[in-house]
């Protein structure tokens, strides 16, 4: 049970991310609660990278989802670093892709996809956490 979500984690988080690139910046965008903390809901101990967050609607069924507010061109990177540091194992190890890069990391308590996406010289950086069970 726990590999089927980690694949929609895969297979969902690869989509949104290429979804991402292709919005429309004239549409007037939704104001968004940013805050120096992790959004309710999304796991304190899971490693995170940047100072503010605001929360990121998952499309992964059971999945908590965030961004990272101001995240920079070695955001993703970092992420990657820090799961990697904490002893996450590596399911879907990120490509060398810099426009859009995806990897998904898990230990015995989460699955943690992370999301960088590179648009005309702006950066985005999302995670999504599904708590095991």
């Amino acid at each position: 049970m726990r590999f089927k979500k980690i694949a929609a984690v895969v297979a969902t988080v690869g989509s949104l991310t290429f979804l991402a690139g292709c919005g429309d910046d004239t549409a007037a965008e939704a104001p968004q609660t940013t805050a120096a903390t992790v959004p309710d809901g999304f796991p304190k101990d899971v490693p995170v990278v940047g100072t503010m967050f605001t929360p990121y609607d998952s499309q992964v069924d059971d999945a908590v989802g965030m961004e990272v507010v101001g995240a920079t061109a070695t955001s993703f990177d970092d992420a990657v670093t820090k799961l990697r540091a904490a002893k996450y194992e590596e399911v879907l190890s990120p490509g060398p892709a810099k426009e859009q890069r995806d990897a998904t990391f898990a230990n015995a308590k989460y699955t943690v996809a992370v999301s960088g996406v590179e648009t005309e010289g702006r950066f985005r950086l999302t995670y999504s956490v599904i708590v095991a069970g």
